[in-house]
């Protein structure tokens, strides 16, 4: 490297963190050089984080100072770099949990069995004067007839029943009673009697266990008593049809309307009838409903009935109202059963529900976490509780349950986590009668969301090295009033870096192995390049190059760098057939493992072996890269001719096209690059910006002519030019009259690339690149692999000797110069 000698640094420490400095800072020195020249400018970063407002407190007035070997250097006020108050800060989330718990009141009734006991009997009339006339009556009583008789069919029978359910079957009174032969059925009335009661057709409350309570009636079926008032039925009169005298004498009126039940018991219509408290809300009667009124309809005013036929007849229809009936079924030999005593009972769960069902989400999808900035809240209704949170603990009512009930009587949130003990939770409690829930979570940390980072460069403290040799420190101070709160420091020595690449020569005591290459040293990639990259003491390791590598005769190689020295590939790419055999070379032409095979069959001819097509085939020549278009060959005799019809390469010029058909748009100059070329257009890429300086020696637009209309320079200013990559050195432009750059003066420029010398003669950057021993055998060049041109290394032609075919070319141009002088002479 031209210019002065810089001493090299090496680095010693990275990163260093002091004891007494705060818990939630951190310091790190980054990007420095390994060297630096002797006054040099440091350069590097410090990177100081901190986690919580506050960390570096801005009063006193805190300070970072630089000290080099211990000595204060230079230092900021941080006062600026600080955040200004808390506001200015985003912090970070706690998360924390919590439950939700209610009580659920369940409440249903239960139906206790009811004992009870009774007895049953059946009276009525038996015989007629027909039957008293000729003695032959069936009767359990004796004349005169009629005469009443009566049999008692249970006494004192106990019995069970609760009240789940309507009027209940207790005996059947047919099943054991037998009737007189000439009984008048008519007459026929079953009584039932209560305990310590007397008979008739019902009794109610009667003694039990406990104070039970059972209403008894006889009647012709049980099951006609199924409404809810027990052993009445309560039935709307609906389906009426148009009454006529034909169906009622007293059916007079258009609007009278009747229809028929089953026989009941005529009294239970009476009016006023109220055994047993009457039905569920009305006593025995027929009713009329008009608004918010209920009139009874009395007998032979407003209605009609006939209990033994089951009819029933309404005067006066009026349609805008609504009628009802309430009635005991006739009397019959079924004993039916009734009780609706029940007791309340009452059970309370508490249930919880983690507020958190969803991670770490509330019902109402609200993440549960707060900051310093930003708290938490949550409200929770009756509703929230009864259709969000405990919808699936609602199912403590059972079939088992009647009239059974659950609600939420009281509720009220607890906290469960708080991993870091952050937040202070407020869960609050309610009641159905009392406001809603209302959970709440704050913190006072003032932790931050991410560390605030504070970036400051060397070059704010002007730090520069010493003139002096050796190894050096530098250590940075977070100061505040006297204490230090944090430090950083990194360490360094200098020595002769001849290729600034940041490591010491092996000579002067360090492991750089050459102190000319910059991509030569201890921690660089070994790359494919035939150097010691990484200064191990070995060459291209892992890379195998120089070995044989393709197939046999002239498709064998050897395995060389590749251009980008990343990897190998094999010299040569021929396959066998690639190539036709010739005839007395020495070599395996065809790569099928025999050289110089005899000849072959031409047109059914034998022809020597460098005759390789037929009569009439034709080829493709030439190219369609670029401007060029491809031509054709024709075989006459055993050779191809020329190609014709082709449109062959031009010298390539900046236009935007390949007019040297290699591939490249106007790479003129054979140039790598828009630089070398001097046309923006290199490689078909227009590359400009609009920032760029116009005078940069390039054909901008693509016309072929340079910076044209532009004065780019003042008349006697000197530049550099070309390059000082590899071999070559730069020179000297100086500014012509008319503001444009003259040529490049004292330069050495490229020249070819010779192999095996470590230098980097065509100047591009790659050393040695394409040295193939075919090839560089038999470039007419003495390369450093050979004794001579082309002579040496792997090559097979002898060096700076005739062979004998030389030997017999020479003879012969001697005889011809004889014969032709001795013509003169004759002549």
């Amino acid at each position: 490297m031209k210019g002065r000698c810089c001493f090299v640094a090496f680095v010693f420490v990275l990163f260093l963190l002091i004891q007494h400095a705060a818990a939630n800072i951190e310091m790190e020195i980054t990007n420095f050089k390994g060297s630096y020249c002797t006054a040099e400018n440091l350069t590097g970063e410090i990177l100081i984080s901190f986690t919580e407002f506050g960390d570096i407190p801005k009063t006193p007035t805190p300070y970072l100072n630089a000290y080099l070997d211990g000595e204060l250097y230079s230092g900021i006020d941080m006062s600026g770099l600080l955040p200004q108050s808390p506001g200015d800060l985003p912090y970070k989330k706690y998360p924390f949990g919590y439950n939700i718990t209610g009580e659920i009141r369940v409440t249903w009734y239960e139906y206790p069995a009811q004992e009870f006991s009774y007895s049953l009997m059946v009276e009525g009339t038996c015989g007629n004067a027909e039957c008293a006339g000729d003695g032959d009556c069936d009767c359990p009583c004796g004349p005169p007839y009629e005469c009443e008789w009566s049999d008692t069919i249970v006494e004192d029978k106990d019995a069970v029943i609760d009240g789940s359910e309507n009027s209940e079957l207790i005996y059947d009174s047919m099943s054991s009673v037998s009737l007189p032969g000439d009984n008048n059925e008519k007459d026929l009335s079953w009584k039932v009697k209560c305990r310590n009661g007397d008979y008739s057709e019902s009794c109610g409350s009667a003694p039990g266990l406990d104070g039970t309570r059972v209403q008894l009636t006889m009647r012709q079926s049980c099951e006609d008593s199924s409404s809810g008032g027990g052993l009445w039925i309560e039935q709307s009169i609906t389906d009426l049809e148009p009454c006529n005298t034909d169906v009622y004498s007293g059916c007079t009126g258009v609007n009278d309307w009747y229809r028929f039940y089953a026989p009941f018991d005529g009294a239970s219509l009476d009016e006023g009838y109220t055994a047993y408290g009457g039905p569920t809300q009305y006593s025995g009667g027929i009713y009329k409903i008009d608004g918010g009124e209920t009139t009874y309809q009395k007998m032979n005013q407003s209605a009609y009935w006939d209990y033994e036929t089951g009819l029933v007849v309404i005067f006066d229809y009026d349609y805008q109202a609504s009628y009802i009936i309430n009635r005991l079924p006739a009397n019959g030999p079924e004993l039916c059963a009734y009780t609706d005593y029940s007791e309340q009972q009452t059970e309370t769960h508490a249930v919880s529900r983690d507020a958190n069902v969803n991670e770490g989400r509330d019902i109402f999808n609200n993440k549960i976490e707060c900051s310093y900035d930003s708290s938490y809240e949550a409200e929770y209704s009756i509703d929230d509780f009864e259709n969000n949170l405990f919808a699936d603990e609602f199912k403590y009512c059972t079939g088992e349950m009647e009239n059974c009930e659950q609600e939420i009587r009281n509720c009220y949130a607890v906290e469960t986590s708080d991993s870091e003990d952050a937040v202070v939770v407020s869960p609050g409690s309610s009641s159905p009668t009392n406001p809603p829930v209302t959970v709440s979570g704050v913190t006072s940390s003032q932790e931050m969301a991410d560390a605030y980072l504070i970036e400051e460069d060397f070059s704010t403290f002007v730090l520069a090295s010493p003139i002096s040799t050796g190894e050096h420190d530098v250590i940075f101070k977070i100061e505040n009033s006297g204490t230090v709160l944090k430090t950083g420091s990194f360490s360094f020595m200098t020595c002769n870096d001849l290729d600034r690449d940041g490591y010491c020569a092996v000579k002067e005591g360090g492991n750089d192995c050459d102190d000319r290459k910059k991509d030569v040293h201890p921690e660089a990639v070994e790359l494919c390049d035939y150097l010691d990259n990484d200064c191990d003491g070995v060459i291209d390791e892992g890379f195998d190059a120089g070995e044989n590598c393709g197939k046999a005769g002239v498709c064998e190689g050897v395995l060389m760098c590749t251009e980008d020295k990343l990897g190998v590939t094999c010299s040569n790419t021929l396959e066998p057939g690639d190539l036709t055999e010739i005839c007395d070379n020495g070599k395996d032409d065809d790569c099928d493992y025999i050289i110089d095979e005899s000849g072959i069959m031409v047109d059914g001819k034998w022809q020597n072996c460098t005759y390789v097509c037929k009569t009439g085939d034709v080829k493709p020549c030439g190219t369609n890269a670029g401007i060029c278009i491809e031509g054709y060959q024709i075989c006459s005799d055993g050779e191809w001719s020329e190609c014709l019809a082709e449109t062959g390469p031009e010298i390539e010029v900046c236009n935007t096209l390949d007019d040297d058909c290699d591939g490249i748009v106007d790479n003129v100059n054979g140039g790598k690059s828009a630089e070398e070329s001097k046309c923006w257009c290199y490689g078909g890429n227009d590359k400009r910006d609009e920032n760029d300086d116009p005078c940069n020696d390039i054909d901008d637009d693509c016309d072929g002519k340079i910076d044209e209309g532009l004065v780019c320079c003042t008349p006697s200013e000197t530049r550099e030019c070309g390059t000082d990559t590899g071999a070559c050195e730069k020179g000297v432009q100086t500014c012509k009259e008319n503001g444009r750059w003259g040529s490049c003066v004292g330069e050495t420029g490229p020249t070819t690339e010779i192999c095996y010398d470590l230098i980097d003669n065509d100047c591009d950057g790659a050393t040695d690149e394409n040295c193939n021993p075919e090839e560089t055998c038999f470039n007419g060049k003495q390369d450093l692999n050979e004794d001579g041109v082309d002579c040496g290394g792997a090559c097979d032609k002898p060096c700076n000797e005739f062979s004998s075919w030389m030997l017999f070319a020479i003879l012969i141009i001697i005889l011809m110069l004889i014969f032709f002088g001795y013509n003169m002479i004759k002549q």
